[in-house]
């Protein structure tokens, strides 16, 4: 007549039954492992999947001679093949073997047609190569721009923007660099200022003299909950480098009794991370993130364990960037650099 499927999702615990006119029969009974969840709805971003379940769909992974296949909660296998690599993240599934990426959608329905050699999870969409060319892709396996602005924000949830100022101080007849920190809330309600000195940079840092040092930010840092990193860009005897700062939270204040000067003032003080030593021509932070090192009319990208040398450079997506060297052209993955 029929099985009959009982399950405590709380617990993952199923007992098979077989309904039957006098009494119904107790075949077997089987413990899943517990699946990994993944949500799934469009254009809304991960603020919405992490938030609030929806759609929900349960995989798991399977490892058989160090490859993986994806199977369901009911251990019945979902796709066609095995895969050296597999990945499911925000709506996306992406299996890579031999060189290739096969892409799907939470719905289990392939959105690549053989051509994509690389992808990535972005909210909402997923950025892939070809042989030719690199594009963004939406769960419909349609050509999109870059979403830019996914998902809500929770009502009194206290975000806030974060201005950064690189700028100068004159504490007892001496001129100190320094970044400033300006919070707004509330449609330009200013809720936060606060002060930090370079300690590790020249007192005199928008001198004239060649050996004195130029300070600059190498990109508007990006908004956040919290005070982000700041990259300031040192130039010094006609050469460039980078140096990371890392702006305290608020609310663990502690005033800085080493330095007088500062303390007097109420300033915090910071030294910096040397990033990139000051060695290049000119550096460069572009909007995905990544830092562009030029030399002697040659471009390197940061943190490239090759050291290859590009002509020209520039990104297609947010990871995937068309390059031209000796005479040739190619594309990389960033994150990669491959």
């Amino acid at each position: 007549e029929g099985y009959l499927l009982l399950g405590d999702v709380r617990t993952n615990f199923y007992v098979l039954l077989l309904p039957h006119k006098r009494q119904s029969l107790r075949i077997g009974e089987k413990k899943i492992l517990q699946p990994k969840t993944m949500s799934f709805q469009s254009h809304l971003g991960e603020l919405y999947s992490e938030g609030y379940s929806y759609n929900e769909k349960f995989f798991q992974v399977k490892e058989e001679n160090g490859q993986y296949t994806l199977m369901d909660r009911f251990s019945q296998r979902l796709l066609p093949e095995h895969y050296d690599t597999l990945v499911w993240e925000k709506g996306f599934i992406l299996g890579q073997r031999a060189g290739r990426t096969q892409v799907y959608n939470a719905h289990l329905e392939r959105l690549d047609k053989g051509e994509v050699k690389d992808a990535h999870v972005l909210p909402a969409q997923v950025e892939v190569l070809t042989e030719k060319e690199a594009f963004y892709m939406d769960e419909r396996g349609q050509r999109v721009p870059l979403y830019r602005h996914q998902g809500f924000l929770e009502c009194a949830s206290g975000e806030a923007m974060y201005q950064y100022l690189l700028t100068k101080d004159t504490l007892q007849e001496r001129i100190r660099p320094c970044i400033k920190v300006l919070a707004y809330i509330s449609d330009g309600y200013q809720a936060i200022g606060d002060t930090f000195f370079l300690m590790d940079r020249s007192n005199v840092p928008f001198a004239e003299s060649a050996e004195k040092e130029e300070l600059s930010l190498l990109s508007e840092p990006p908004q956040g909950r919290n005070p982000t990193p700041v990259l300031v860009r040192v130039r010094k005897g006609g050469k460039e480098g980078v140096f990371l700062y890392k702006i305290p939270a608020y609310f663990v204040y502690e005033k800085d009794e080493d330095i007088t000067e500062e303390a007097l003032r109420n300033y915090r003080s910071l030294k910096g991370e040397e990033i990139v030593a000051c060695l290049y021509d000119r550096v460069v932070q572009d909007e995905n993130g990544i830092i562009f090192l030029h030399q002697g009319g040659k471009i390197f990208v940061h943190g490239d364990p090759t050291h290859t040398a590009y002509d020209s450079i520039h990104a297609v997506t947010k990871s995937f960037y068309k390059y031209t060297k000796n005479g040739k052209e190619g594309y990389i993955s960033v994150n990669s650099s491959q």
